[in-house]
């Protein structure tokens, strides 16, 4: 029952930590999938699940829609597209990383993504009344905590005010990749993305 708790809870921080898609360490933005602190709780959530699965040898509910299917297809399409060009992408260079670790590293992201895609399903179907009922709460948290970060991109950027803009630039290092610019941009990378999340 506690793994199944901490499944479900990780979900619910991954639901509210949607917004944070630009994690950063020594100044540095953390590379593609890295970056999105959601990413971290549905990795823990998949390894909770997996591991229960495992002990207690229970069924995994599979969406039986086309989706997965479609999901499947694409991915022996990436992997078969990538064998056939294997010479040209593993002499090919973008920004300083080889084209095999970029190929390899998609390749694994969107299997890295499957497998969350069947864990949230049987997380889901297994608890759904309890998920659905959480789920308002949970966006609702979330933007709770993107209002309370705007108020202070307000007083310390806008307002200059001392402690605010302290505040700001402590935690604005950890999740933005660049400094504060004179626009609302809350907890998300861009102030376009932050007026899509609140629209939503």
């Amino acid at each position: 029952k506690k793994v199944k708790l901490l499944c479900i809870y990780n979900i619910y921080m991954a639901i509210i930590s949607i917004p944070i898609i630009s994690l950063m360490v020594n100044g540095k933005q953390l590379p593609s999938i890295m970056s999105e602190l959601s990413n971290y709780f549905l990795g823990l959530a998949m390894l909770f699940w997996g591991i229960k699965k495992l002990i207690k040898y229970e069924k995994i509910y599979i969406p039986r829609d086309g989706s997965i299917k479609i999901f499947i297809l694409f991915i022996c399409a990436l992997l078969l597209s990538g064998i056939a060009n294997i010479d040209v992408i593993y002499q090919s260079r973008y920004m300083d990383v080889n084209g095999f670790e970029r190929f390899a590293s998609r390749f694994f992201l969107f299997c890295f993504f499957l497998i969350i895609y069947v864990c949230i399903y049987d997380i889901f179907m297994i608890n759904k009344a309890r998920i659905i009922a959480a789920l308002p709460m949970c966006i609702f948290v979330s933007f709770i905590i993107a209002v309370i970060y705007s108020f202070f991109e307000i007083g310390g950027g806008f307002l200059q005010i001392g402690w605010m803009r302290d505040a700001m630039f402590m935690v604005d290092q950890f999740i933005h990749p660049q400094p504060f610019v004179f626009r609302l941009r809350s907890i998300c990378l861009e102030p376009s993305m932050f007026g899509i999340y609140a629209s939503l």
